[in-house]
């Protein structure tokens, strides 16, 4: 069997670095590998 789907959002999402600390007002800032920029989850 292929890996838990967990296992592979996690690949696609990275904690944002601590300078995007004030990147989210609301929600928990997220890097997005694919596209190489942080987003709000």
């Amino acid at each position: 069997p292929g890996p838990p789907v967990a296992a592979a959002v996690r690949s696609h999402f990275n904690d944002c670095p601590d300078s995007h600390s004030q990147f989210c007002f609301h929600g928990t800032c997220r890097f997005l590998v694919q596209e190489d920029k942080p987003a709000c989850v």
